[in-house]
């Protein structure tokens, strides 16, 4: 659960959060119905905030991470198309030019969306890593053409862009592709809005941003503004406290089974004090007692930990659906928990196993 929590917090985004304001809105449908009205809306929206000053750049898309919005079915040229309920699915959304630069997403191959992607153009679109890998395997996808649906025109791919957490942090990339706002509308609006991002204070920004859309369409709320750092942290709150919790009964479990393992190797330790005694009197060296020691103890807690690792393994197949980057078998995890029992084991043979090789053997004898 450590193990989660650390890579919960500093896993590689594949996107940047830094001086970056997220405004999500939800259109309304029945004033923006057609595509043409919802690209006009889009980019006087972007327009006004990238007159707003200090802003660097501003772009709408997906506003990752996402909160497991429906995927769309898909067809590729050339393989026939397949029946309804066998179609290949994946994420479809509207992006606006200069967007994944703007947020941070690295371009595999091919190019971005461009101004000129205008909706009289050639039909575009772009594809993540999962998506090529999963469609494309050991070519490359761009030319390649696609659609979403048979009455819909095909697009061709014009590049593979890296990979983005649009259905949350704690799950795997899956398959997307993006369209041209200005050639589709909001496809998939419901998990898209704007991103800016500013050389000025984010509370400032936030405020520019409300008072822009309030003077541009004051019937057309913003559903929410966030930074984009406290729109992830919050994305991750949940599992974040479970995982919490569960580390601390974890330490808690460790540091009772330490002070058991200290306690039971101490007392066998000192059981062994008149075989100590005999041994120093015929002739015994201290430091051979302390590796006699040692070696025995070692024995008893290597086996107890080879039945350790061998339940771990076993049991906490139960709790694999918490975990985020960890596996059963982690060899980190296993190690650093065995590591944990043998410095406590060790710790806890150490001092009597000094004191017993200091004993004087004729005291050790009378006393028995």
């Amino acid at each position: 659960m450590l193990r989660t929590l650390w890579n919960l917090r500093y896993r590689d985004l594949g996107f940047s959060t830094d001086r970056a304001v997220t405004a999500t809105v939800h259109l309304n449908r029945a004033r923006y119905r057609s595509a043409a009205q919802q690209t006009l809306f889009v980019d006087r929206v972007l327009e006004r905030m990238r007159s707003v000053p200090g802003v660097e750049a501003a772009g709408f898309g997906i506003l990752p991470p996402g909160e497991g919005y429906a995927t769309n079915g898909f067809a590729i040229e050339g393989r026939g198309e397949p029946p309804q309920r066998r179609r290949p699915t994946a994420r479809q959304y509207s992006a606006s030019p200069g967007y994944f630069r703007m947020l941070g997403v690295a371009l595999r191959s091919g190019r971005e969306f461009e101004e000129s992607d205008s909706p009289t153009a050639l039909p575009v679109a772009l594809v993540n890593e999962a998506f090529a890998r999963s469609q494309f395997p050991g070519e490359s996808p761009i030319g390649h053409r696609i659609r979403s649906e048979p009455n819909q025109p095909w697009r061709k791919i014009v590049g593979v862009v890296s990979n983005v957490s649009t259905a949350g942090l704690g799950k795997p990339a899956e398959l997307a592709y993006f369209v041209p706002h200005r050639q589709a509308g909001l496809v998939g609006g419901e998990g898209a809005g704007f991103l800016v991002r500013g050389a000025i204070d984010t509370s400032s920004l936030a405020s520019s941003i409300r008072k822009e859309m309030a003077e541009l369409d004051p019937q057309q709320p913003l559903a929410r503004i966030e930074m984009f750092e406290q729109r992830l942290n919050d994305s991750v709150g949940r599992p974040r406290l479970a995982a919490a919790l569960l580390a601390l009964f974890a330490a808690l479990g460790l540091l009772l089974a330490a002070t058991g393992l200290h306690s039971v190797m101490f007392v066998l330790v000192q059981s062994r004090f008149r075989e100590i005694g005999v041994r120093l009197a015929l002739g015994g060296r201290p430091r051979d007692i302390i590796m006699m020691i040692l070696r025995s103890s070692l024995r008893v807690m290597l086996a107890g930990l080879l039945a350790g690792v061998c339940l771990a393994i076993s049991l906490t197949q139960l709790l694999q659906s918490m975990w985020y980057g960890v596996s059963p078998t982690d060899p980190f995890t296993l190690a650093g928990s065995a590591a944990v029992l043998v410095l406590a084991g060790l710790a806890a043979v150490s001092q009597p196993a000094w004191q017993a090789s200091r004993v004087d053997p004729m005291d050790v004898l009378r006393n028995e």
